[in-house]
């Protein structure tokens, strides 16, 4: 390695073995109503046509992923009968057959390669600053490596209730690290496609758009006047992210779809956009505010 540093990909590899198998460990555990929630999305997409996707409501957990969501679970359906035929069918509410949760626990697991190339591309852009992981060295780099990979959270959200967070937490960290290498289209591109999977990832944006505007479509005094506006980045991020959504959103756009998808993204009518026992970070306050906001209504109605 560089600089008389130890190889890092023997003991990269060991962590992500060690990982591997204790998720195996994990396939026959318990799962949560989440677990029927993917089954049933690989139901919907593989037997309805695309209008109907957004639209479907015969099982209580209805699609309310972005269209990238939608396409991976699609694509998932293609393989799922190499393992049991019968998950895909639209009547087989709750099924769970050993092959089913077999086959949708490794697609989990397939995922987190995204996870561990998302961490370890992280971490390679962390090595040219005089960080806490440069000064550790490469022992505090696997460290750093191993924590994130293996945090207990992340593992039993995932490979025990049921989730695919990891490879979108590593997508995350893909466009992270495009960012501090200053490729900055591809960390547009990377974004704007996390956002198409899942839309909680909003949040994130205006840090990336506020940082990418700057970083990019401003020059820096290499280019002319240090802080000019260069109209030719900002179009080229901008073609990203209308690319990005237009590959996403335009076939559903081609079928009528898009009020189907705007109501299962921003459900502002009975469920609300959190359900009222999910109270994390910022959404404590939106839940707050929510149930104040009924209280007082109710109040003056009384009156």
């Amino acid at each position: 390695a560089d600089g008389g540093e130890p190889n890092l990909r023997p003991g990269l590899v060991l962590v992500v073995l060690a990982h591997t198998g204790l998720k195996l460990l994990l396939v026959p555990a318990y799962h949560s109503t989440d677990f029927e929630v993917h089954r049933n999305w690989l139901s919907l997409t593989a037997s309805l046509p695309l209008r109907e996707w957004y639209r479907d409501e015969r099982s209580p957990w209805t699609l309310d992923y972005p269209p990238f969501f939608a396409y991976f679970e699609r694509a998932l359906a293609t393989l799922a009968p190499f393992f049991d035929a019968r998950m895909l069918e639209r009547d087989a509410l709750g099924y769970a057959s050993a092959r089913t949760v077999l086959f949708q626990r490794l697609s989990v697991m397939h995922c987190d390669l995204l996870l561990y190339a998302g961490v370890a591309a992280a971490l390679g852009e962390q090595r040219p600053s005089a960080g806490p992981v440069k000064r550790g060295g490469a022992l505090a780099e696997l460290l750093v490596f191993a924590l994130v990979v293996c945090d207990a959270g992340l593992l039993l959200v995932d490979h025990c209730h049921f989730q695919y967070n990891g490879f979108l937490l590593g997508l995350l960290l893909l466009a992270v690290a495009a960012v501090e290498r200053g490729a900055h289209v591809r960390a547009a591109v990377l974004f704007s496609v996390l956002i198409h999977l899942k839309h909680l990832y909003l949040l994130a944006a205006p840090l990336f758009l506020v940082h990418l505007l700057r970083a990019a479509c401003y020059t820096d005094g290499g280019e002319g006047p240090r802080g000019a506006f260069m109209p030719g980045r900002f179009c080229a991020l901008g073609a990203v992210v209308v690319g990005v959504s237009a590959i996403s959103l335009g076939p559903f756009a081609a079928v009528g779809a898009l009020p189907d998808i705007a109501v299962r993204l921003f459900p502002f009518g009975e469920r609300g956009l959190t359900h009222t026992y999910w109270a994390p970070n910022v959404w404590a306050l939106y839940n707050f505010c929510d149930c104040a906001a009924v209280v007082g209504a109710r109040a003056r109605c009384v009156r």
